[in-house]
């Protein structure tokens, strides 16, 4: 499993793999899409769509690991 944060990183390890690796398809999940697309890339499977401004950030809080479970604008 890989985290990416931004477009720019999920580029570069695309890349990576389709030319190092021979993969012929990336299927992309994102369980937080905020959209703010900088690069023409987006994922094949989204758990939630938050539309947030540029400047607002997305908390994900995983009940296993926080006690808790949610998504919170910050």
């Amino acid at each position: 499993m890989m985290l990416f944060i931004l477009g720019e990183q999920l580029e570069l390890q695309c890349r990576h793999l389709v030319l190092g690796g021979g993969q012929k398809k990336i299927n992309l999940l994102a369980m937080i899409d905020r959209g703010h697309r900088e690069l023409p890339i987006q994922p094949d499977f989204c758990g939630k769509q938050v539309l947030t401004n540029k400047d607002q950030n997305i908390k994900l809080l995983i009940k296993s690991l926080d006690k808790i479970e949610g998504v919170f604008l910050v």
